[in-house]
């Protein structure tokens, strides 16, 4: 059986940095994080 990443998902946080670390542990991966506008999005 294939495995598919993730695509797209809107997970509130109020801390980034904290949310990145956790998830780029859980997934093993690298999320990069932007500045859009008033929003920070990772």
């Amino acid at each position: 059986m294939k495995h598919n990443m993730i695509g797209w998902v809107e997970i509130p946080v109020n801390d980034m940095d904290r949310a990145k670390k956790f998830y780029d542990s859980v997934f093993q991966i690298d999320i990069q994080v932007h500045n859009m506008g008033p929003l920070v999005m990772g």
